[in-house]
């Protein structure tokens, strides 16, 4: 009769633990399914990232402190200052141009591009754009000139 107690009580164990189980995993399950990742987010990753190349063309070094794409912070490097091209006219022909590299995740429409400067002055600078991204991935060339940016439209990746 003790053998067939303990049986018992394993195989409600058993039952108790897999309904537990099958609870959790039902729980994670709709978690994915409905709630939605935050706006930009590639968390699913499913989402193809689009990215930016960022030249200063003002004239003078700036710091570049942060890159905004839709209200999320992309890039922030306060300080790492960006040098300026030399002849803004040509320049492919300036071995010196300093630029960088950013890769977001925004949805596929219009977003807006926020970049926010320091000069050798002291003086800051926040200007924006739109980028067209519902075509994403993209690759788009951003010029910064001392208050405001000149954005490409998107070249597919």
């Amino acid at each position: 009769m003790g053998t067939s107690k303990m049986n018992q009580k394993m195989k409600r164990r058993g039952a108790l633990l897999l309904i537990v189980v099958v609870g959790l995993c039902l729980v994670y399950l709709a978690i994915i399914l409905f709630v939605p990742a935050p706006k930009g987010s590639c968390a699913d990753g499913m989402h193809p990232r689009s990215m930016a190349i960022i030249r200063n063309g003002s004239g003078s070094n700036i710091r570049f402190e942060k890159v905004i794409v839709d209200d999320e912070i992309v890039w922030e490097e306060p300080e790492l200052t960006i040098m300026s091209k030399k002849d803004v006219e040509t320049p492919w022909l300036d071995k010196r141009v300093a630029s960088f590299w950013i890769d977001f995740c925004a949805p596929d429409k219009f977003v807006e591009l926020k970049i926010a400067t320091l000069n050798d002055m002291e003086e800051r600078d926040t200007v924006s754009c739109a980028l067209d991204n519902r075509l994403r991935p993209c690759l788009f060339e951003v010029g910064y000139q001392k208050g405001r940016l000149v954005c490409s439209p998107c070249t597919r990746q």
